[in-house]
């Protein structure tokens, strides 16, 4: 576990390049019929560091808990939706749409939810990181506390499309450790919620 806040001026790059950017979007948002929903338009932009910060700080704290205190499924989407910050992990997009993507990240986000206990998470958490194909960036526990969220680096020397290459990391996952993925998490524009986790795993940058 990282204890101390990162800052992103002193660490966060590689070979001298700066980290690259996803899109994030404010949460709270309604349509014009005044119906809550998801956003699709950006606030701005972060790096793993600047999720890491995030995730690691007490400014998701409170909307974490109390999603967890929720017990019945369309309340809690709800509430994630008025409450929860989320970030496009795979790239900076100027609307949150497949065929909007300006700057690709070279990130995926990998789902795995539905897991029945604490042990299990840590357990799958353990998987995670210590996988010698799946190397991951970031990894920490979902909104729910019963789910991991896994950001790896795409090997692009594969020569795969974002949806395919998702698709070998399901299979592989399913394979080696059948550990089920959620298919979602194909669509280049997957939008993830950023919860608090104060035991958040980045690898060191």
């Amino acid at each position: 576990m990282m204890n101390s806040t990162i800052n992103s001026n002193e660490i966060g790059t590689q070979g001298g390049a700066s980290l690259p950017k996803f899109s994030e979007f404010p949460c709270g948002c309604k349509n014009r019929a005044g119906e809550d929903v998801m956003a699709k338009t950006p606030c701005g932009t972060m790096s793993l560091v600047d999720a890491y910060n995030y995730i690691t700080s007490k400014q998701a704290m409170h909307a974490t808990q109390e999603l967890r205190r929720i017990k019945e499924h369309k309340e809690a989407q709800l509430y994630k939706l008025r409450n929860f910050r989320i970030a496009t992990f795979a790239g900076v997009f100027s609307k949150r749409s497949a065929n909007a993507l300006v700057t690709p990240s070279g990130y995926m986000v990998i789902d795995i939810d539905g897991l029945k206990t604490k042990a299990q998470v840590q357990d799958v958490r353990y998987i995670c990181i210590s996988d010698p194909r799946l190397r991951p960036l970031l990894v920490f526990t979902s909104p729910s506390g019963y789910g991991v969220k896994v950001v790896i680096d795409i090997d692009t020397t594969r020569n795969l499309s974002f949806r395919d290459y998702f698709r070998w990391v399901a299979m592989y996952m399913q394979f080696e450790y059948g550990i089920d993925v959620d298919c979602s998490g194909s669509d280049i524009c997957r939008a993830c919620y950023l919860p608090h986790d104060p035991e958040c795993w980045m690898k060191t940058l």
